[in-house]
């Protein structure tokens, strides 16, 4: 698998470092953001190759912040990242317009099979 540039948006600082660690341990290079609207910020100056967004945050969660990066005309994929992995929850992201998802934690299988279903299909 290439090296991708992936954008981590995830409001816990302890679960940003591990999951900044665990990427970068797949090979990755990882821009961890706190926040829904540095998330913002970040895309307006720099592109990724996925964005790998928490879905329960405050001020505004990853599924508002997925609507308006689609709203920015932005297409770089993204995967929801969540602890709650109902089918319900499941079915809101895609309505969201994220690309797939993510139960935490994660593990390397699961998260190649994810990067293959949205970047290479």
């Amino acid at each position: 698998m290439r090296k991708l540039n992936l954008l981590l948006v995830e409001d816990n600082d302890i679960l940003r470092q591990i999951q900044t660690k665990v990427f970068q341990g797949y090979g990755h290079e990882v821009l961890a953001v706190e926040s829904a609207a540095s998330a913002l910020t970040m895309l307006r100056q720099k592109t990724f190759d996925l964005i790998l967004m928490d879905l329960v945050m405050p001020e505004m969660d990853g599924f508002e912040c997925t609507k308006q990066i689609k709203a920015l005309q932005i297409q770089t994929p993204v995967i929801a990242l969540s602890g709650n992995n109902s089918d319900e929850i499941q079915r809101d992201c895609l309505l969201a317009g994220m690309s797939g998802f993510l139960a935490k934690p994660t593990n390397q299988e699961a998260f190649e099979a994810i990067i293959q279903q949205v970047l290479e299909a």
